[in-house]
């Protein structure tokens, strides 16, 4: 397995120092072995301070005989009490002969908080990260802001092993294949979909490091309608923080304007694909994680 054992003796000793500091962060570690393989890291945020950070310097180790992709994903669980936060955090994977930093923009943003980032692609955090043969200690800085109130979040943090580089997805992709499937049986219906107009997209299929789906876009198009030539298909993370977006010309056939589309997408969280035309705007989610 990519990721060998955690070094929590420090770690524990660390928190131990720390416990009369009123924001504090424990950490719970239990292995996932699903697909993708990884790790799991628990962690327990209590906040009765507006803003802070914590350090963990050894977070876990890595050991890679081969180049790597590797990933971060984070989930907000649980939340208890009453308050908003903006977490944003940064990893470091450093050995003998490199060293990787990667940023963790708006891992979570809940209430009233607000979270800003850039719009480009993090590998590490938004796509995967090649990594080189080497022996790897891992740390991890958590911060926090505009965090009235108090509460606890169980924040879950993935650390993910999507094989080896020739198995990369890049960046996401949407590319017309056609006008309509042969069959959309099974497929999800998006949410603002009616009978004059719908997406509806099928089953993610893992290929590599990718998540790949189609997504059927139609418009029911009476004489008495203008007929939409294009549409706009917008990919943002779960959280609504947007990715990619792209217009598309949409094919008449008959009564309807329509399209087929591929949408490849990396591996190791849930994505948001909304089809826009005017003023109709179709949403539905997408299991990658």
């Amino acid at each position: 397995m990519l990721i060998k054992s955690l070094l929590i003796a420090g770690l524990i000793t660390g928190l131990i120092a720390s416990a009369a500091v009123a924001t504090y962060l424990t950490i719970n570690f239990n292995v996932k072995v699903n697909v993708p393989a990884g790790k799991e890291f628990n962690i327990d945020l209590i906040i009765n301070d507006s803003s802070g950070s914590k350090y963990i310097p050894n977070l876990t180790t890595l050991s890679i005989s081969s180049p790597k992709l590797v990933r971060f994903i984070a989930e907000g669980t649980d939340v208890e009490g009453n308050f908003s936060v903006s977490i944003s955090g940064s990893a470091t994977l450093k050995s003998s002969q490199k060293t990787y930093r990667i940023m963790m923009p708006c891992m979570v943003t809940l209430g009233n908080a607000k979270c800003f980032r850039i719009m480009t692609l993090i590998p590490g955090w938004d796509s995967p990260l090649t990594v080189a043969p080497g022996n790897y200690v891992v740390s991890l800085n958590i911060s926090w802001r505009d965090a009235p109130g108090s509460g606890e979040l169980k924040l879950r943090l993935k650390l993910l092993d999507l094989g080896s580089p020739e198995k990369e997805c890049g960046s996401p992709s949407i590319k017309a294949t056609g006008t309509k499937p042969s069959s959309a049986d099974g497929w999800v219906t998006a949410e603002g979909s009616t009978k004059s107009y719908a997406m509806l997209t099928s089953e993610p299929l893992r290929m590599g490091a990718c998540c790949s789906i189609n997504a059927w876009v139609w418009f029911f198009n009476p004489s008495t309608n203008p007929q939409p030539s294009e549409v706009t298909i917008y990919i943002s993370d779960s959280a609504g923080h947007p990715i990619k977006q792209e217009s598309l010309p949409l094919r008449n056939n008959g009564t309807y304007s329509e399209v087929l589309l591929t949408i490849n997408l990396p591996l190791g969280r849930d994505y948001l694909i909304t089809a826009s035309s005017g003023n109709i705007n179709l949403t539905t989610g997408v299991e990658c994680g």
